[in-house]
C-alpha cells in the first residue's frame, strides 16, 4: 500500500518499455482488468489513454524521500485504511 493510499500506474522513467502496476490492496482486484487495459492502450498508443497523472511515480515529494519516513507513511496507511468514520 502507498503512503497515499493511491495505486501506482506509470512508465518508469530512464527505463524504455518498463511500466509498473502497483500499490493495490485487495480493492484492485475488481479493477485490475481496467488497469490491465489503460496499460496496454498506452504501450500500444505511447501515451496514456487519460490523465493519470494522481497516479504517477513522481506524486511523492521530498518529504518521504527516505526509506524510514516513506516506511512509516506507508504503514499508517494501511493501519487506518479499513476504518470507517462514525456515522
Amino acid at each position: 500500500m502507498t503512503a497515499d493510499g493511491r495505486h501506482i500506474i506509470d512508465r518508469v522513467p530512464g527505463l524504455q518499455g518498463f511500466f509498473v502496476a502497483s500499490g493495490c490492496c485487495v480493492g484492485a482486484l475488481s479493477i485490475s482488468p481496467a488497469v490491465g487495459e489503460v496499460l496496454a492502450d498506452w504501450m500500444v498508443d505511447g501515451q496514456p489513454p487519460l490523465d493519470l497523472s494522481a497516479l504517477g511515480l513522481t506524486r511523492v515529494g521530498p518529504e518521504l524521500q527516505s526509506d524510514e519516513r516513506l516506511r512509516d507513511a506507508c504503514l499508517w496507511r494501511y493501519a487506518h485504511h479499513y476504518v470507517h468514520a462514525p456515522a
